[in-house]
């Protein structure tokens, strides 16, 4: 409870990426419309892995997400 929920979410897309656990990225962008976390908020956990995990983990993170955020656009 010490964190809300949008940080959790950013966390969790950033340790995902990190990790290299590409697969579980868009189930955690599709539940930020519930967690309150921005596409801002994802890209800059992405720009956070990227420096601190890698730039190319974190460009594949960011294509999954933007690729997602697209598909829930369209819905």
């Amino acid at each position: 409870d010490a964190i809300s929920r949008r940080e959790r979410s950013m966390l969790t897309l950033a340790l995902l990426a990190a990790t290299g656990n590409f697969a579980e990225i868009p189930m955690h962008v599709r539940a930020t419309a519930r967690t309150g976390a921005t596409p801002s908020d994802i890209l800059q956990a992405f720009m956070h892995v990227a420096v601190y995990a890698g730039v190319p983990a974190a460009n594949h993170a960011i294509k999954l997400a933007k690729e997602t955020l697209a598909e829930m656009q369209a819905d």
